[in-house]
């Protein structure tokens, strides 16, 4: 398996009437999105984090692709899939998450928020049906 890339395709944040990053309490949520075509070999995984602060908001979704060297995507179990996802991929998806954030909430709310690192099994995500991460 290689990866071949990641990519911001959503960054956006709303600024509120107040200074809603000033001692705020953002609570992310993620979602995931892992998706591939029935004849291809190669997948993507979307990580999703939504935050609001105040009546602002701030959303930021990147995908990493990769690339099979054997089999086709649509061969692999769901299961398989979202242990992939939540073993490498978040955790190559997420310093990039981490950064975005970071820079948008610089420009639009004049301070930086900065995400807590999440370490390796912090942010785990179950089968398509449950959207939401534990964590």
């Amino acid at each position: 398996m290689q990866l071949l890339g990641i990519q911001q395709t959503e960054l956006a944040a709303r600024r509120g009437s107040g200074d809603a990053i000033e001692n705020a309490q953002a609570e992310p949520v993620y979602g995931l999105n892992v998706k591939g075509g029935d004849g291809s070999n190669t997948f993507r995984v979307g990580l999703r984090t939504e935050i609001q602060l105040g009546d602002g908001s701030i959303v930021s979704e990147i995908e990493a692709e990769y690339a099979l060297s054997t089999i086709p995507y649509a061969s692999i179990e769901e299961q398989t899939k979202i242990d992939f996802a939540n073993e490498v991929a978040i955790m190559a998806i997420l310093p990039f998450t981490r950064q975005a954030i970071a820079d948008i909430t610089a420009r639009v709310f004049g301070a930086a928020l900065l995400m807590p690192i999440i370490q390796r099994g912090q942010l785990v995500f179950g089968l398509p049906d449950s959207r939401e991460a534990e964590g």
